[in-house]
């Protein structure tokens, strides 16, 4: 379906409540693999029906996250350190399906209370296999980071792994007290595994009779592009590049009282097509859309296969987006060790060199280490800030909940502004 007519146009813009994203209907990702049943010794296999040692390691992540390569390097230093267990690795295709099995978790350890009749029990990864809590590790994008600590769905980290180096930012990120809020004397609760950035993905063709192409934020905003956006269905992406393009920072403790951010927000919302989470590319291919807000690591497997796309990451700074490795509240303490030296795999600068061409991503090191890995060449590859514009770049932080409820108002306020 194309979005030239105004009736769809409507339907994607006035009659969506606010907050409503443009997704599919959540998918089980069909690949699981399974590192050495029984002993990592084993090698590399596919399936997902053997009997599995239970202090063995389950690997969570999202599709697309975790290369073979990885799988290789942690088998090789694993048995080197003379490991006997295994390691399993499931991946689904959303992160939303990764939050919901951190709170079945919390809830029911064990899996008693699934049911036959449970969409669950037909998927071996989380059929009930026995009593006793599991052996587990996962990928958790750190915006999930602060509710996960709230609601008691993971267990913090008891020491950080030999070699990960954490600075300002990390620790602003991940290190925060049981409320979910930054606290340097607060818990470790995620192992940083890679970042990348929010940028400005469009048709170049569109622009070539206007003489000018998005390079920044404040580029959405001109007369041109109404109608022609693309916008993230995410409050804290929407409103902090608003706040960006307006001199402040994404991570505003009282957005409420940035002059001129209400009237920044209504005037964008005019600008935008649609706002979504996933499928947000289409419209730019389909020609209804000139330019879209996008995640790096998404565009950049979009620009490899689009030869009518280019991407920038927009020169006031950006959003950073992380993925972090946690531990489910009731992880048995009997794979830490396995779950440590996985988690910090990363963090070798012999994998890190290899990891942003494997995942299309930067490895966690580079964001606040030696960024002379960030050649010209890695910066475009995986859609990188320079060294310069990284300094003005953010992870985006966990705020109290007053600040949230202004970002949530603000949120509300902005979708229902007309014309």
């Amino acid at each position: 379906m194309t979005l030239q007519n105004s009736e769809a146009r409507a339907e994607l813009r006035g009659n969506r409540s606010p907050g409503m994203a443009v997704d599919r209907e959540p998918r089980w990702g069909r690949r699981q693999w399974l590192l050495g049943t029984g002993s990592i010794a084993a090698g590399l296999l596919l399936g997902g029906c053997g009997r599995r040692n239970p202090n063995d390691l389950t690997v969570l992540a999202i599709e697309n996250t975790v290369p073979a390569q990885l799988l290789q390097a942690f088998q090789r230093l694993a048995n080197a350190q003379g490991a006997t267990r295994g390691i399993h690795l499931t991946l689904l295709d959303q992160a939303e399906l990764l939050m919901q099995q951190l709170q079945d978790w919390q809830r029911d350890p064990a899996g008693t209370t699934i049911g036959q009749g449970d969409w669950r029990s037909w998927i071996p990864f989380l059929r009930p296999a026995g009593a006793g809590p599991v052996g587990l590790t996962g990928l958790l994008g750190h915006e999930w980071l602060a509710g996960a600590v709230r609601r008691g769905w993971i267990q913090p980290w008891p020491d950080r792994p030999s070699g990960v180096t954490l600075g300002d930012r990390w620790q602003s990120a991940i290190q925060l007290n049981r409320q979910g809020l930054p606290d340097r004397t607060g818990s470790l609760w995620g192992i940083p595994y890679r970042w990348g950035t929010t940028v400005l993905v469009y048709r170049p063709d569109r622009f070539a009779a206007l003489g000018w192409e998005p390079q920044d934020w404040a580029d959405l905003w001109r007369p041109e592009l109404r109608g022609k956006v693309v916008l993230l269905d995410r409050p804290r992406e929407v409103i902090g590049l608003t706040l960006k393009r307006l001199g402040r920072s994404y991570n505003e403790a009282q957005p409420q009282s940035v002059t001129g951010l209400t009237a920044a927000l209504a005037a964008l919302n005019q600008q935008a097509l649609i706002y979504a989470t996933q499928d947000y590319l289409q419209p730019l291919l389909l020609g209804d859309a000139w330019v879209a807000v996008g995640w790096s690591h998404e565009v950049v497997t979009a620009l490899a296969r689009q030869r009518s796309l280019r991407a920038v990451v927009p020169q006031s700074g950006t959003a950073l987006w992380a993925d972090l490795w946690v531990r489910p509240v009731h992880a048995a303490p009997e794979s830490l060790d396995l779950a440590t030296l996985w988690a910090s795999l990363a963090w070798r600068s012999d994998i890190a060199q290899g990891l942003a061409g494997w995942v299309d991503a930067a490895p966690a090191p580079w964001l606040e280490g030696d960024r002379a890995a960030m050649t010209a060449k890695v910066q475009r590859d995986v859609l990188l800030p320079t060294s310069e514009q990284l300094d003005r770049c953010e992870l985006l932080q966990p705020l109290p909940a007053e600040s949230l409820r202004q970002y949530q108002d603000l949120w509300v306020a902005m979708r229902r502004s007309v014309a």
